[in-house]
C-alpha cells in the first residue's frame, strides 16, 4: 500500500546507478531518503524506531538498493550530531566561500580531524556522506602552497579512506578533476617538503591498494615525478623512502580483483 507506493517515490527521485567492469548497475540512495522512510513509518505506522529501520531496510533491499552508504543504526535516532559532521560543514563552506586563511582553514581541518578521531567505519561513512571528502580535496586546492594544510589535509584524507571504498572512491571523481589529481599536484608543488611527501605518498598507498583506477589515475596525472624526487632530494630520510617503497610496491600489484 502506501508505503511502498512512497518508497517507489523516492526511489524514481534519489537514486543513482554506480558500474564497475564486472557488476550490474547498483542502485543507492541518500541517507535524507532512507531516514524520510523511517521517519514515516515512525509517524505513519506507529512503529518503534528500531521497527523502523528494520522495514525501511527491508523495503529498500527488496527493490534492489545498495545500502552500503547507508548508516542504519542512526538514523532518526535521539542521539546529537555527531561532531565531525558539523566540522565537515564548516571546511565545506570555507572552500564554497574561496575567502578562507592558512590559519582559519588548519584550524578547521585539524577540528576534523580530532572529531573523526580513530573513526569507526559508521562515522567515516556519515562523514563521507556530507561531504568531507570533497571539502578536504578542496582545501587542498585552495591552499596547495601551505606545507601544514597539505599534511594534515593528507592525513585525515588517508583516515577517512582507510578501509572504506565509498569513501575512497570518491577520490575518483569529479571526473574532470578528480581528487586524486589534486594529491598529485600538491605533491608535485611541495617536492622538497619531506613531511608533505610522506603523508602524500602514505595517502597515494593506501588509495591505491586494490585499486586499480586510481593506480591508473595517480600514474597518469603525474604522479612518477612525486616518487622519482623523492629517491633524488630525500636520500637521507628513511622513512620516507621506505613509505616510497611500499608505495611503489601497491602501485605495481595486481591486487584489485573487481576488475
Amino acid at each position: 500500500g502506501k508505503r511502498k507506493r512512497s518508497l517507489c517515490l523516492k526511489l524514481n527521485t534519489s537514486t543513482r546507478q554506480e558500474t564497475s567492469p564486472r557488476m550490474t548497475a547498483k542502485k543507492r540512495i541518500t541517507q535524507e531518503t532512507f531516514d524520510e522512510a523511517v521517519r514515516e513509518n515512525i509517524d505513519d505506522f506507529n512503529m518503534e524506531r528500531e521497527e523502523a529501520v528494520k522495514d525501511a531496510t527491508e523495503q529498500f533491499e527488496m527493490q534492489g538498493i545498495d545500502l552500503a552508504n547507508i548508516v542504519t543504526s542512526r538514523s532518526c535516532s535521539d542521539e546529537p550530531e555527531h561532531p565531525a559532521l558539523s566540522a565537515a560543514k564548516r571546511i565545506k563552506d570555507m572552500v564554497a566561500a574561496e575567502e578562507s586563511t592558512e590559519d582559519d582553514m588548519l584550524a578547521a581541518i585539524r577540528t576534523f580531524a580530532e572529531s573523526l578521531g580513530a573513526a569507526d567505519s559508521e562515522v567515516k561513512t556519515m562523514a563521507g556522506n556530507a561531504g568531507s571528502v570533497e571539502a578536504i580535496v578542496g582545501a587542498l586546492d585552495l591552499h596547495s602552497a601551505s606545507a601544514e594544510i597539505s599534511v594534515d589535509s593528507f592525513k585525515v584524507l588517508n583516515v577517512l579512506i582507510s578501509k572504506n571504498d565509498l569513501n575512497r572512491d570518491k577520490l575518483k571523481e569529479p571526473q574532470d578533476k578528480p581528487g586524486i589529481q589534486t594529491v598529485v599536484s600538491v605533491l608535485s608543488a611541495n617536492l622538497d617538503r619531506a613531511d608533505v611527501q610522506e603523508a602524500g605518498i602514505a595517502l597515494v598507498k593506501t588509495a591505491s591498494t586494490k585499486s586499480e583506477a586510481l593506480k591508473a589515475a595517480f600514474m597518469q596525472h603525474g604522479g612518477v615525478g612525486p616518487i622519482k624526487s623523492a629517491f633524488e632530494l630525500h636520500l637521507d630520510n628513511p622513512k620516507l623512502l621506505r613509505e616510497v617503497g611500499a608505495t611503489v610496491h601497491v602501485l605495481t600489484n595486481a591486487d584489485d580483483y573487481s576488475t
